[in-house]
């Protein structure tokens, strides 16, 4: 599986599920929601396909659900990779 085709499920997922959370989570917890998410759906799949051993870098603003950091799992870790989108010219 590559990158791309892992950017895109995930892009789906909250193409299909944001109307519904907009509408019942603050601003704060969307974003919770986002890093819980990208974690489960990018960061996740990356490792278990190999593309990175380590963890990625936060999306958007991260999650501050937990006071430790700006992730959902293992919020003091610090990540090892970044993934970068640039628009097509």
């Amino acid at each position: 599986m590559k990158l791309e085709s892992i950017l895109e499920e995930f892009r789906s997922y909250l193409l299909l599920n944001f109307k519904g959370i907009y509408s019942i989570l603050s601003d704060e917890q969307i974003e919770d929601w986002l890093q819980a998410n990208w974690e489960i759906i990018v960061e996740f799949r990356l490792q278990s396909v190999g593309i990175t051993e380590g963890l990625i870098d936060i999306y958007g603003n991260g999650a501050d659900c937990n006071g430790e950091g700006s992730r959902v799992s293992l919020p003091k870790s610090q990540p090892t990779s970044a993934i970068h989108i640039a628009p097509n010219n």
